[in-house]
């Protein structure tokens, strides 16, 4: 898992789990018919995988968001994290 997060971050140009994740969960217009946020949630789950504190803050955000889907992901990465 943490080789392929890696490498998509590699592929983005970022170096920061967290700011990433928060890039690809902007959905753009063409993908707002997405109703189940596939990418968001696939992004969520990443940033559950990465250590340390900017994953948990984009966590904490992300546990605010206005999407109920969003919104559940992220407190399921809390729960896996052992953080809740």
């Amino acid at each position: 898992m943490r080789q392929a997060i890696d490498e998509v971050l590699a592929h983005f140009g970022e170096s920061d789990g967290g700011a990433l994740a928060l890039r690809l969960l902007r959905v753009p217009e063409h993908l707002d018919r997405d109703e189940n946020r596939a990418l968001a949630v696939k992004a969520i789950w990443a940033l559950g995988a990465l250590p340390g504190t900017d994953a948990r803050e984009a966590l904490e955000e992300l546990r605010d968001d206005a999407n109920e889907i969003v919104r559940e992901n992220a407190v399921q990465q809390f729960a896996r994290r052992g953080e809740l």
